[in-house]
């Protein structure tokens, strides 16, 4: 039955142990190691939890798709790549795209906790150099332009997820 062989089978997801060699905190500049050496080639923390959400998300669509129907496929006479493409894509597509709704959340968090803990650039940095000098106000504007980058990112991407169009 080819319908066993689309469907990814249900297996423990797997998470990665910290082995010492992680790293502690990320800047606008590059990744911060443990050991203070500082690599700009890396990608960051902020990327690295995006992309894993919405590979799960992905997955966990791909998993939903009902086998009856890429069974009723196959006895229509659909090749492998029409079920793909007609059925297994489409129907992850909402997972995916509330992957990146939420890895938007989690990346533009890990970003300013790298910005706040360790760089010297960045609108993390800015935030906590005008609270260091008691510039509340530009800290306030920080912080709103922040939500409003959020906002805007997370309204896009469900825009053009067609998210926005689902009615309960």
């Amino acid at each position: 039955n080819e319908a066993h062989k689309l469907a990814l089978p249900h297996r423990e997801r797997h998470v990665p142990q910290d082995d010492g060699a992680s790293l502690d905190a990320r800047g606008a500049h590059g990744d911060v190691h443990r050991d203070g050496e500082v690599n700009t080639e890396g990608d960051s923390d902020g990327y690295r939890v995006g992309s894993a959400t919405v590979q799960f998300s992905t997955i966990d669509g791909i998993r939903d798709v009902d086998p009856d129907l890429i069974e009723s496929l196959e006895i229509m006479g659909a090749s492998r790549f029409e079920i793909a493409t007609k059925l297994i894509i489409p129907s992850a597509k909402p997972w995916t795209f509330t992957g990146m709704r939420i890895s938007v959340r989690y990346a533009t968090t890990a970003a300013m906790l790298g910005e706040v803990i360790a760089a010297n650039r960045g609108i993390g940095f800015l935030v906590i150099q005008a609270y260091s000098i008691f510039n509340m106000p530009q800290m306030y504007a920080l912080l709103i332009i922040l939500f409003v980058i959020a906002i805007g990112a997370n309204t896009v991407i469900g825009r053009v997820g067609g998210l926005d169009t689902i009615k309960r």
